[in-house]
């Protein structure tokens, strides 16, 4: 499959989670000033500036913003040099954590991959979780694999959606 109707599909997936008002996105103009926000990025922040949301480095796919709504993962998109847009997805809360592991046991996963994609849609790194079962990171980057194929997504961010996106349901 080509890398062009990934992304199409992709972008396909993150225009449903925006319709859904599940994604807050802001752009910022050349000037570094907001130029919009939707309405889940406003009740996202509740009252703070966007300008506090951390903006992920050059090269980093993301980063963690903690706001008293829960956690979001924050991507950049960028326009130009100046120009951005932030992508704030929801992380799953605990409560949602079981709804999400059954799902991943009806989809025929191992318990290692469970555990692995419970992290990586907790926005844990491929590091992180190495430490943390004891693994080397290519043993982890082998389990991402397999749990895409058989959740027949291509990324983190496709997995994070089909695990909590619009037809998300709590069990």
């Amino acid at each position: 499959m080509s890398s062009g109707i990934r992304d199409h599909r992709m972008l396909l997936k993150i225009i449903e989670a925006l319709a859904a008002g599940r994604i807050g996105v802001v752009a910022f103009g050349p000037d570094g000033a907001p130029s919009f926000m939707n309405r889940e990025a406003k009740r996202i922040l509740n009252g703070r500036a966007p300008e506090e949301i951390p903006v992920p480095r050059r090269g980093r796919k993301s980063i963690l913003f903690r706001s008293e709504r829960g956690t979001w993962r924050v991507r950049a998109l960028r326009r130009g040099k100046k120009e951005k847009s932030l992508l704030l997805e929801p992380l799953p809360e605990k409560g949602d954590l079981r709804s999400i592991r059954s799902r991943l046991i009806r989809a025929g996963l191992s318990l290692r991959q469970q555990q692995i994609a419970l992290l990586a849609v907790q926005g844990a790194s491929n590091r992180q979780m190495a430490e943390r079962f004891c693994i080397c990171a290519q043993t982890v980057r082998d389990h991402l694999r397999e749990i895409f194929k058989k959740l027949r997504v291509h990324r983190r961010c496709e997995l994070c959606i089909k695990l909590t996106g619009p037809n998300f349901r709590r069990d």
